[in-house]
């Protein structure tokens, strides 16, 4: 990985934590899971599976290590991956990719709350059922994101790494 690269890959996890930490204290406004598929996108794979990774560990280092952040190791990579597996067919057509904002703003939230099941399956289910509302409405936000926002930013992206001579 070259220098230039590799600034790019610390510019990007610095920019996903800078959306994060700026947008979490404002109740279901959630952009982080549209920026992830953003650059899951557009982004070589092994680049944005850094970008992710070097995300979580920012938030690591900022909000410490609890059972929250520690989904997040297993939560945002495996979303990329996920993204990176199906890319093809996701990115012919922006609706797809809109479907699958949708279920991945809708499960990020239900997923974090899995840790409770060491503690108590009633505990698990009661935190999942009421933050379903909250998931709900993530989901939906994640999903006109990308309706209104995807083309036209990954079009930008596109340009960027095409001038800046970025992962070649």
């Amino acid at each position: 990985m070259s220098i230039k690269n590799l600034s790019a890959n610390a510019l990007l996890a610095s920019l996903l934590f800078v959306i994060y930490f700026s947008l979490s204290q404002i109740l279901y406004l959630e952009f982080v899971t549209f920026t992830i598929i953003l650059l899951s996108l557009n982004i070589p794979k092994y680049n944005s599976l850094f970008i992710i990774t070097t995300f979580v560990i920012l938030i690591w280092l900022v909000y410490g290590i609890s059972l929250w952040s520690l989904m997040y190791i297993i939560i945002y990579p495996l979303f990329t991956i996920i993204l990176l597996i199906l890319k093809k067919p996701l990115k012919k057509n922006v609706y797809f990719i809109a479907i699958f904002a949708f279920f991945m703003g809708l499960l990020v939230g239900n997923m974090i709350d899995l840790p409770f099941l060491l503690f108590s399956k009633e505990i698990t289910v009661m935190y999942i059922l009421l933050g379903f509302k909250t998931t709900l409405i993530q989901g939906t936000i994640a999903f006109i994101t990308v309706i209104l926002f995807y083309d036209t930013l990954s079009k930008l992206i596109q340009q960027i790494i095409k001038k800046g001579d970025l992962y070649v």
